[in-house]
Protein backbone atom coordinates (compact mmCIF):
# COMPACT_ATOMS: atom_id res chain seq x y z
CA UNK A 1 0.00 0.00 0.00
CA UNK A 2 3.05 2.46 0.45
CA UNK A 3 3.94 2.06 -2.67
CA UNK A 4 0.48 2.58 -4.23
CA UNK A 5 0.34 5.63 -2.10
CA UNK A 6 3.87 7.05 -2.25
CA UNK A 7 2.98 7.01 -6.37
CA UNK A 8 -0.37 8.38 -5.89
CA UNK A 9 1.33 11.45 -4.14
CA UNK A 10 4.12 11.58 -7.06
CA UNK A 11 1.03 11.64 -9.80
CA UNK A 12 -0.30 14.43 -7.89
CA UNK A 13 2.73 16.54 -7.48
CA UNK A 14 3.15 15.73 -11.03
CA UNK A 15 -0.24 17.24 -11.64
CA UNK A 16 0.31 20.16 -9.53
CA UNK A 17 3.43 21.02 -11.01
CA UNK A 18 1.95 20.76 -14.51
CA UNK A 19 -0.90 23.13 -13.48
CA UNK A 20 0.76 25.70 -11.86
CA UNK A 21 3.14 25.76 -14.76
CA UNK A 22 0.10 25.80 -17.23
CA UNK A 23 -1.06 28.51 -14.87
CA UNK A 24 1.83 30.83 -14.79
CA UNK A 25 2.01 30.45 -19.13
CA UNK A 26 -1.44 31.62 -18.66
CA UNK A 27 -0.74 34.26 -16.17
CA UNK A 28 1.99 35.92 -18.42
CA UNK A 29 -0.19 35.51 -21.09
CA UNK A 30 -2.91 37.60 -19.56
CA UNK A 31 -0.30 40.32 -19.00
CA UNK A 32 1.09 40.08 -22.13
CA UNK A 33 -2.66 40.88 -23.45
CA UNK A 34 -3.35 43.31 -20.99
CA UNK A 35 0.00 45.60 -22.10
CA UNK A 36 -1.26 45.00 -25.89
CA UNK A 37 -4.88 46.21 -25.09
CA UNK A 38 -3.61 49.19 -23.34
CA UNK A 39 -1.79 50.02 -25.92
CA UNK A 40 -4.60 49.98 -28.12
CA UNK A 41 -6.55 52.19 -25.72
CA UNK A 42 -3.94 54.73 -25.67
CA UNK A 43 -3.52 55.03 -29.15
CA UNK A 44 -7.49 55.30 -29.72
CA UNK A 45 -7.37 57.76 -27.28
CA UNK A 46 -4.44 59.91 -29.41
CA UNK A 47 -6.97 59.16 -32.40
CA UNK A 48 -10.04 60.54 -30.21
CA UNK A 49 -8.26 63.78 -29.34
CA UNK A 50 -7.09 64.74 -32.83
CA UNK A 51 -10.78 64.11 -34.16
CA UNK A 52 -12.13 66.17 -31.65
CA UNK A 53 -10.01 68.78 -32.35
CA UNK A 54 -10.41 68.75 -36.29
CA UNK A 55 -14.24 68.64 -35.40
CA UNK A 56 -13.47 71.67 -33.22
CA UNK A 57 -11.49 73.43 -36.14
CA UNK A 58 -14.70 72.60 -38.59
CA UNK A 59 -17.24 73.86 -36.16
CA UNK A 60 -15.25 77.37 -35.87
CA UNK A 61 -14.88 77.01 -39.89
CA UNK A 62 -18.58 76.98 -40.34
CA UNK A 63 -19.40 79.45 -37.71
CA UNK A 64 -17.16 81.89 -39.27
CA UNK A 65 -18.43 81.43 -42.79
CA UNK A 66 -22.01 81.28 -41.74
CA UNK A 67 -21.33 84.61 -39.89
CA UNK A 68 -19.35 86.29 -43.07
CA UNK A 69 -22.29 85.19 -45.22
CA UNK A 70 -24.77 86.64 -42.62
CA UNK A 71 -22.78 90.01 -43.07
CA UNK A 72 -22.14 89.98 -46.56
CA UNK A 73 -18.69 89.28 -46.49
CA UNK A 74 -17.23 86.81 -48.92
CA UNK A 75 -16.68 83.30 -47.41
CA UNK A 76 -13.21 82.00 -47.46
CA UNK A 77 -11.83 78.74 -46.95
CA UNK A 78 -8.62 78.40 -44.66
CA UNK A 79 -7.26 82.04 -43.65
CA UNK A 80 -7.80 85.53 -45.27
CA UNK A 81 -5.14 85.95 -47.47
CA UNK A 82 -5.83 88.96 -49.08
CA UNK A 83 -6.05 90.50 -45.41
CA UNK A 84 -2.98 88.78 -44.58
CA UNK A 85 -1.58 90.22 -48.08
CA UNK A 86 -3.12 94.03 -47.02
CA UNK A 87 -1.32 93.57 -43.61
CA UNK A 88 2.41 92.48 -44.65
CA UNK A 89 1.94 95.37 -47.09
CA UNK A 90 0.99 98.29 -44.80
CA UNK A 91 3.33 96.63 -41.64
CA UNK A 92 6.18 98.93 -40.77
CA UNK A 93 8.70 96.10 -40.51
CA UNK A 94 10.34 93.79 -42.41
CA UNK A 95 8.50 90.91 -44.22
CA UNK A 96 9.40 87.88 -42.44
CA UNK A 97 8.57 89.49 -39.44
CA UNK A 98 4.99 90.88 -40.98
CA UNK A 99 4.16 87.81 -42.11
CA UNK A 100 5.42 85.85 -38.38
CA UNK A 101 3.21 88.62 -36.74
CA UNK A 102 0.00 88.24 -38.69
CA UNK A 103 0.31 84.16 -38.82
CA UNK A 104 -0.15 84.47 -34.70
CA UNK A 105 -2.65 87.02 -34.69
CA UNK A 106 -5.98 85.66 -34.61
CA UNK A 107 -4.79 82.11 -35.03
CA UNK A 108 -4.26 82.60 -39.09
CA UNK A 109 -1.78 80.16 -39.29
CA UNK A 110 -4.37 77.50 -37.79
CA UNK A 111 -6.98 78.72 -40.24
CA UNK A 112 -4.60 78.37 -43.48
CA UNK A 113 -4.70 75.57 -45.79
CA UNK A 114 -1.64 74.13 -46.31
CA UNK A 115 -1.86 75.31 -49.58
CA UNK A 116 -2.20 79.07 -48.44
CA UNK A 117 1.04 78.64 -46.25
CA UNK A 118 3.00 77.06 -48.94
CA UNK A 119 1.77 80.18 -50.95
CA UNK A 120 2.74 82.56 -48.16
CA UNK A 121 6.25 80.94 -47.98
CA UNK A 122 6.78 81.49 -51.56
CA UNK A 123 5.43 85.29 -51.70
CA UNK A 124 8.02 86.81 -49.42
CA UNK A 125 11.27 87.20 -47.96
CA UNK A 126 11.21 85.02 -44.91
CA UNK A 127 14.73 84.11 -43.05
CA UNK A 128 15.51 80.81 -41.56
CA UNK A 129 15.24 82.67 -38.36
CA UNK A 130 12.25 84.20 -38.38
CA UNK A 131 9.70 83.00 -36.00
CA UNK A 132 7.20 83.22 -39.74
CA UNK A 133 10.01 80.49 -40.79
CA UNK A 134 8.94 78.29 -38.06
CA UNK A 135 5.52 78.90 -37.75
CA UNK A 136 5.19 77.84 -41.13
CA UNK A 137 7.51 74.72 -40.95
CA UNK A 138 5.31 73.57 -38.36
CA UNK A 139 2.06 74.51 -39.70
CA UNK A 140 2.77 72.64 -43.24
CA UNK A 141 3.73 69.63 -41.29
CA UNK A 142 0.80 69.18 -39.64
CA UNK A 143 -1.40 69.02 -42.44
Amino acid sequence: MSNNAFAAGLLVAAMIGGAHHASAQTIESDATKIKRLEATVEELTLQLADTIQERNRLRSALSQALESKSQGRQVVSGCDLSDGHNFIAYHDQREGLAVGYWLSRDGNAKKCTKAQLEEISRTYSIFPTDKASKILRYEISTR
